[in-house]
């Protein structure tokens, strides 16, 4: 009888250059014993870049050869969205720490609605998280900084000529503070943050960072200033250099809240993050998992935390002279000694 060769099944993953992702999807494919696919027959292409543009130019350098693929993998939403411009009959999965809506990948985190679905490890709601939970450890606060990055902007519309990623190249960057005006709101929750920190008693300031280089500035003219934090939200910028953000927090003595416990562990005071940070691809690769079995993406809901921890280091508490709060350093889900 002759033998039938099935062919593979490939997957594109769009991704930064040597992202640790691609070994990570990899192996977790390898290593899935309960797909209905065998994983052997998985081909997995890569393509990385490192801007949106790099990301539509490679998919119209494929051309039709981009239906070849089961999938299109990427841990970049803003990645993700690039591909979905430019490609409308082809399953995209996505990870990152933005909300999809917003970012026009998807119509609606229950029902998709598109072709694309995914997780997104972190939820803006969190930042209010964060304001609660550094007004408890440190209720004597009257006033907190909130650090933006200037270039995490949304959308104007979803029209597909509005990409979000432009908006921000038609703005001039002033760091500093700013108010909420359109210009924050389109960055962050500004103004509702702002509302919520009032009725905790504290005065929340928003401080812009155009770049790497303004963090330091920034955070050394506000170090003499008592009774203020820092609530440091998840962008881009922040996560990339997080020793370079806490050492230059840490020099001022002012107590600062994080948005993972990778900072903590780095020597950041207290961090509010998702449960399952150390394993923030794997609801990704279930997705995709899914997907290869023919779900379709539209109907998929995106995936968020299942929930948040709490983790404050104590050795920088020490080192800082600035102790949480008896009530948090006892609901704190770890605490680093």
């Amino acid at each position: 009888m002759a033998t039938v060769v099935q062919s593979p099944v490939k997957v594109l993953v769009v991704t930064y250059p040597n992202a640790a992702f691609v070994k990570d999807l990899t192996d977790s494919l390898a290593g899935d014993k309960e797909a209905s696919f065998s994983a052997s027959r998985i081909q997995v292409d890569v393509i990385e870049v490192e801007t949106p543009r790099e990301a539509i130019e490679s998919m119209r350098r494929l051309g039709d050869g981009v239906k070849h693929y089961a999938a299109i993998v990427s841990p970049s939403q803003t990645f993700a969205r690039a591909v979905q411009l430019q490609v409308k009959d082809v399953p995209i999965v996505f990870g990152g720490v933005d909300d999809p809506v917003q970012r026009c990948l998807v119509d609606s985190l229950i029902r998709p609605g598109r072709n694309a679905t995914g997780y997104m490890h972190y939820i803006r709601s969190v930042d209010f998280k964060m304001l609660q939970a550094l007004h408890d450890a440190f209720p004597q606060l009257r006033e907190a900084y909130f650090l933006v990055y200037a270039g995490n902007v949304t959308a104007d519309s979803c029209d597909s000529a509005d990409p979000f990623w432009e908006s921000r190249l038609q703005e001039v960057c002033i760091p500093g503070e700013r108010s909420a005006d359109s210009y924050l709101n389109k960055r962050t929750l500004a103004s509702e943050l702002a509302a919520a920190a009032l009725l905790l008693g504290i005065q929340l300031r928003f401080v812009i960072a155009c770049e790497l280089a303004d963090i330091e500035r920034q955070v050394q003219q506000r170090a003499n200033l008592p009774q203020a934090g820092w609530i440091v939200p998840w962008q881009d910028l922040f996560a990339d250099n997080r020793q370079v953000l806490i050492n230059a927090i840490s020099t001022t003595g002012q107590p600062a809240i994080y948005p993972e416990d990778r900072y903590t562990r780095l020597g950041g005071l207290m961090s509010l993050g998702a449960l399952n940070d150390r394993t923030r691809d794997r609801p990704q690769f279930l997705a995709l998992k899914q997907v290869l079995a023919g779900r379709d993406p539209a109907t998929l809901p995106v995936q968020s935390p299942r929930g948040f921890s709490l983790v404050v280091n104590a050795r920088t508490a020490e080192a800082l002279g600035t102790r949480p709060s008896a009530h948090v350093m006892r609901i704190a889900d770890e605490v680093i000694y």
